[in-house]
């Protein structure tokens, strides 16, 4: 059983390219106001884009909380995820930060079915 979280998504943005098979992939910014995939596991992604917009229409991009994302790896319940060379997801070590560096808040996987909550009394 899947359940949605309503997140936190920004819809001001502009796609700057074709984008319309893009849905869920994770996505950066590209200019003013306008994002694209990320393209490369170095990109420092913004969030996962959450409609199919074709280039200059409005791109809608979940910037906190839980998403539905394109993976061309497996993922499982607790790993680190950064982008792919193609915008998907994949699972990533995450380097230790150091205090002169731009620090980027990773992503996590989260199981799709909520935890089993039932309790046995003895």
């Amino acid at each position: 059983m899947a359940y949605d979280d309503p997140g936190v998504d920004i819809g001001t943005f502009t796609a700057s390219a074709d984008l319309s098979a893009k849905q869920f992939y994770i996505v950066k910014m590209s200019g003013d106001n306008t994002v694209t995939v990320c393209a490369a596991v170095t990109d420092v992604p913004i969030g996962v884009l959450q409609n199919k917009p074709a280039s200059g229409e409005q791109a809608v991009v979940r910037v906190f909380g839980m998403s539905k994302v394109s993976a061309d790896a497996t993922l499982a319940a607790g790993n680190i995820i950064g982008t792919s060379a193609d915008g998907q997801a994949q699972p990533v070590v995450q380097a230790p930060r150091r205090p002169s560096t731009t620090s980027v808040k990773p992503y996590r996987a989260v199981p799709l079915a909520p935890p089993d909550r039932t309790h046995h009394h003895r």
